[in-house]
């Protein structure tokens, strides 16, 4: 085989490659439901999600949930710790409130952009804490400070998706079951597991 030809198939392989992805994404787009992706389209899909934010794959930034029917990625700790250090960015807690019977944390993070740009972003936590006392109050506030923390640097980098410290939350609003889904390295899923509602303080 020629050089010319061997450069030729590398190209076409290439670009069926992207071709490929470019499918993928726009079934996701098209459909808003990644069960409606193949085994390999998921991995493909779940891949190149990571390429795009410059994340390793292997640390698992992104788990499956299945809400109202529909498979659908969210972002994990690590996802958060992650970007933090690859865009550089510096999160401060700007104000923390209570309303009633929630607890409202505003967080704020900014980072230089490639311009030396200061960049900012803000969102917030919000809890729960009707009843709360003790040790129970003060983790709910933590859990407040760390929804904020996480969202604005989510927020930040562009990721409209939901982190993992909102499926307790969602579980318990949610009028169909939220469903945390474990994915093999095939893009098979393992195992499914319900986010059961927490029992609300009075019950405890």
């Amino acid at each position: 085989m020629t050089l010319s030809a061997q450069f030729d198939n590398k190209e076409k392989s290439s670009n069926e490659l992207e071709k490929k992805k470019n499918e993928v994404l726009e079934k996701v787009i098209l459909n808003a439901d990644l069960s409606s992706l193949s085994p390999t389209e998921l991995v493909t899909y779940l891949y190149r999600v990571c390429d795009k934010f410059g994340i390793d794959p292997i640390t698992q930034p992104f788990q499956f949930i299945k809400l109202n029917g529909k498979l659908t990625l969210y972002a994990t700790k690590a996802c958060a710790a992650a970007l933090i250090e690859l865009k550089s960015i510096s999160t401060r807690i700007v104000s923390q409130e209570q309303f009633q019977d929630v607890f409202v944390v505003t967080c704020e993070a900014t980072r230089k952009d490639e311009h030396g740009e200061t960049q900012v972003a803000q969102d917030i936590g919000v809890v729960p804490i009707a009843n709360l006392k003790g040790d129970q109050l003060g983790n709910a506030m933590m859990k407040a400070a760390t929804k904020a923390k996480r969202r604005t640097v989510l927020n930040m980098a562009g990721l409209g998706t939901t982190d993992e410290t909102e499926l307790q939350s969602i579980a318990n609003t949610s009028a169909q079951p939220v469903v945390r889904v474990e994915v093999d390295a095939q893009g098979e899923i393992a195992e499914e597991q319900v986010i059961p509602p927490e029992p609300s303080p009075v019950a405890q």
